[in-house]
């Protein structure tokens, strides 16, 4: 999102998290990988929406519906991806739904359906705010490779996601597990949606290079990345075979925005 003047603007800063998990790992593992997501300080407190992948199993739903009873979260899950929002920054207007765009039976490679999860609500600081988690295919990075034209459908989604839920002055943001290096493509192959790495300028390693995105919705137009962060193994040990992305961003509250615009 391109910068714009904030002088006088008051500011949110909204921390979300995203986590690829491991479908395969014992469950102790799993076990003490959602624990530590959800109530390791100060990081986990501080990440109002969490999201992730690998979680099509229901015992591993449970995992994580546990973690989010302790620690006050709302969940939703679909395919294997998952999102959770603190219940504390959600004031009403709480939705949630599934795009369907991949049958497992589609593509080279064993994978779970594909498509958009997203949440919507509505934040008293900030206004709307929709959140999607997506897992898209290996083999599909460059023309050619087997899954390129299948996750080329998921990122048309994403960019049509965007465009319906980001209308006015509502927010849209995106997660995922893209399996596809932020630092050598476009990884929206021209939509509407620019990853923090992006913004920020820099693609820290999320474990197999910088596959992991958290994006903004580029007609937003009071959303910036502010901050950065992945969790190696020195920082916070996990057994999964990703590092945690922690985004902040820095978002001009609905009232400030409005008011400069002489809306209000």
């Amino acid at each position: 999102m391109a910068k714009q003047e904030k002088t006088a603007l008051d500011i949110f800063k909204l921390k979300m998290q995203f986590s690829a998990l491991q479908f395969s790992d014992p469950k102790p593992q799993q076990v003490y990988d959602v624990q530590s997501l959800f109530t390791t300080r100060p990081f986990a407190h501080k990440t109002r929406i969490k999201g992730g992948t690998e979680t099509g199993d229901p015992d591993f739903r449970d995992i994580i519906r546990g973690a989010a009873r302790l620690t006050n979260h709302r969940t939703a899950f679909k395919g294997d991806v998952w999102l959770a929002v603190d219940k504390h920054f959600i004031n009403g207007g709480w939705d949630q739904g599934w795009i369907p765009v991949l049958d497992p039976s589609e593509g080279k490679g064993k994978h779970s359906a594909r498509g958009i999860l997203w949440v919507s609500f509505n934040n008293n600081e900030v206004g709307r705010i929709t959140i999607g988690c997506a897992h898209y295919l290996t083999k599909g990075r460059r023309p050619g490779d087997p899954n390129y034209e299948l996750n080329g459908e998921l990122i048309d989604a994403t960019a049509q996601f965007g465009r319906d839920f980001g209308k006015g002055d509502d927010l849209v943001f995106m997660m995922a597990d893209g399996n596809i290096p932020d630092d050598k493509f476009d990884v929206f192959r021209g939509g509407p949606f620019t990853t923090a790495a992006d913004e920020l300028g820099r693609h820290p390693n999320t474990g197999y290079g910088p596959i992991d995105w958290i994006a903004s919705y580029d007609r937003d137009g009071r959303v910036e990345a502010g901050r950065m962060q992945v969790m190696s193994d020195k920082t916070l040990f996990l057994y999964t075979d990703h590092f945690p992305k922690i985004v902040t961003w820095d978002i001009v509250t609905l009232q400030s925005y409005l008011e400069s615009k002489g809306k209000i």
